[in-house]
């Protein structure tokens, strides 16, 4: 039955997306850290 993976895939999908957006967004506060400590 095929149709039971798509809703499967387009989850992952979305779990993969905020996980890769919520790791830049780790990166971003790290680096925003750094910034400050130097100024």
């Amino acid at each position: 039955m095929w149709w039971y993976s798509i809703p499967i895939l387009l989850l992952s999908a979305i779990a993969l997306q905020s996980y890769i957006s919520g790791k830049e967004l780790k990166e971003d506060i790290e680096k925003y850290k750094l910034t400050k400590k130097w100024l």
